[in-house]
């Protein structure tokens, strides 16, 4: 049997919290539309525009070191997996 992903965003409460206080609407905006449309993108661009993603959200969030060996575009998903249901009202 296949082993479940954990997403780690997910089940760390003190992560989940800090993520979602400083999140702007923008900003999940993006994570969700780079979600969507990687599969958009050459190669070479998916690399880039995730890895500047990843490298602003791991300083915004304070991403703890040990989430390192996550991959940049893994790292974004997790995200807009997180945020994927959250409301904004401002």
């Amino acid at each position: 049997a296949a082993k479940a992903r954990l997403n780690t965003f997910q089940t760390n409460r003190s992560l989940q919290q800090r993520i979602m206080t400083r999140i702007t609407r923008d900003e999940r905006d993006l994570v969700l539309d780079l979600a969507l449309r990687r599969d958009q993108f050459d190669a070479a661009t998916r690399e880039t525009i995730f890895g500047e993603a990843a490298s602003f959200f791991r300083a915004r969030f304070a991403l703890p070191a040990d989430l390192d060996h996550l991959s940049d575009e893994q790292t974004v998903i997790n995200l807009a997996l997180l945020v994927q249901d959250a409301k904004f009202t401002g």
